[in-house]
């Protein structure tokens, strides 16, 4: 179950008796370890909406011009990172580079002078 809101609160999410001490156990858990849950629980449904269309968004500009390197690598990047954000947690260390990605794979189809 989910208690509070925001990235800072804790929920428990089991509490056991010890059968030797009889001590209660209890464990927490502080991240839903799904980029996309966290968005929800941490912006809201607004927040997980702007997140998903921003992923369809360059999905759609990918499509146009996958016979390119830069942008095929990219796709394949970013579509692997959108995997592992079903089952992993957004860190500080990869995020930054996600949206440089993401952000590269936009601009990539923007005509030039």
């Amino acid at each position: 179950f989910v208690r509070d809101f925001g990235p800072i609160n804790t929920t428990i999410v089991s509490i056991t008796e010890d059968p030797e001490t009889g001590e209660t156990l209890r464990s927490f858990a502080d991240n839903a370890h799904n980029v996309y849950l966290a968005a929800l629980v941490n912006t809201g449904a607004l927040g997980l909406t702007a997140l998903l269309a921003q992923l369809a968004l360059a999905g759609k500009r990918a499509a146009k011009r996958l016979g390119e390197p830069l942008p095929c690598a990219l796709t394949l990047g970013l579509g692997c990172a959108a995997v592992h954000g079903l089952f992993g947690l957004g860190l500080c260390l990869s995020q930054p580079l996600f949206w440089i990605a993401l952000g590269l794979l936009c601009s990539a189809d923007e005509k030039r002078p």
